[in-house]
């Protein structure tokens, strides 16, 4: 047993292994504090650039976004799609718009994208691609191109399509694209020229893709 003699400072050996808790409690507030500044920043930084590109984008293409200022091209529309002889089905529209986005679009120089569901004759929903761009300034003249979803053989789909839009209303002329199996030699060399697509007419309003689906539930 060690004696301690009066007036000799305590020699007891010390502990240097024990964490100095304030300390690192200190170091790890400093780290947290530097990482949200930089994450802070990061955020900042891309919204500000978000909000340029809008800015930019609103006096370039005013069809696409207004904030509620005025109509605008983009968003959904359902209507009715008119055959010559009067036969009618229903469509559904969703037009998105896309100016400083190439890498997102189906097409580099097509401004305006989105989908199509068209409800055919029999009550069927075909989905479609659409792509396309606005023919003047506001938008208010347009062309759009479509494709299905769906490899057919068989039956029509939608084809390309030239529109005028005015407030909550679009009006369109379009045609009908008609699939056949692959022609045998035979009906190669006996079909005359393939006569000219079908015209369609298009009626559309603003509206939900359920409006289309309760329109379309009605068919028949």
């Amino acid at each position: 047993m060690i004696q301690r003699i009066p007036g000799q400072p305590d020699e007891t050996p010390q502990d240097h292994s024990t964490v100095n808790v304030p300390g690192t409690l200190s170091l790890l507030w400093f780290w947290r504090g530097a990482v949200l500044r930089v994450v802070g920043t990061m955020v900042l930084t891309g919204l500000a650039f978000y909000v340029t590109l809008v800015l930019i984008e609103i006096p370039v293409a005013p069809w696409i976004r207004s904030f509620g200022l005025w109509p605008t091209l983009t968003g959904g529309w359902h209507g009715v799609v008119q055959t010559a002889d009067g036969r009618t089905s229903y469509v559904y529209l969703e037009i998105r718009g896309e100016v400083f986005s190439p890498g997102s679009r189906r097409a580099r120089d097509s401004y305006i994208q989105g989908f199509a569901r068209w409800c055919d004759d029999t009550g069927r929903i075909r989905n479609h691609d659409i792509w396309g761009n606005p023919d003047n300034w506001r938008g208010t003249k347009f062309h759009l191109s479509t494709r299905s979803e769906v490899d057919r053989e068989a039956g029509v789909s939608l084809g390309d399509l030239q529109g005028e839009w005015n407030g909550d209303e679009i009006r369109a002329t379009g045609v009908l694209v008609s699939h056949a199996r692959t022609a045998t030699a035979y009906a190669t060399r006996t079909s005359r020229s393939p006569s000219a697509p079908p015209l369609v007419r298009y009626t559309l309003r603003r509206g939900s893709e359920n409006e289309f689906l309760a329109a379309c539930g009605t068919k028949g």
